[in-house]
């Protein structure tokens, strides 16, 4: 009778770690890798502004956490969509700059995490020679 129990609690557990589920640091989640066609609202990482002026307006910071140890590890893909949502909530026009960490925490099994420029790009001056 005890084999049934804990073959009960494994296939219990396995179940819910099925359910791909992350934690990001903003209003944004994810239910799996798929991001459903969800692409970042402003330009990330590799945005051409150097013949344009621009301001920085300040740093971003987005972050993609797993919650169980068995799901796939969160993507570039995913965090750029929460970077360029933090970077619109600051009035940025793009996030330039970027830089990626990953790794395990203490709190989480795995994780993302994206760190850019947010940018206002001077749209009144024509472009810099």
């Amino acid at each position: 009778m005890k084999h049934y129990k804990r073959i009960a609690l494994i296939l219990i557990l396995i179940a819910f770690t099925g359910c791909t589920h992350y934690r990001t640091n903003s209003e944004i989640e994810f239910d799996s890798l798929n991001v459903n066609g969800m692409k970042p609202s402003i330009p990330v990482g590799t945005v051409s502004v150097e013949r344009h002026k621009y301001t920085v307006i300040e740093k971003v910071t987005a972050i993609v956490k797993k919650l169980f140890v068995f799901n796939p590890d969160p993507t570039k893909e995913q965090v750029d969509i929460v970077l360029a949502e933090k970077g619109k909530e600051k009035g940025a026009d793009a996030v330039i700059n970027v830089n990626y960490v990953s790794g395990v925490g203490m709190d989480t099994w795995g994780y993302i995490e994206a760190t850019g420029d947010a940018i206002k790009i001077d749209k009144s001056n024509t472009p810099v020679k």
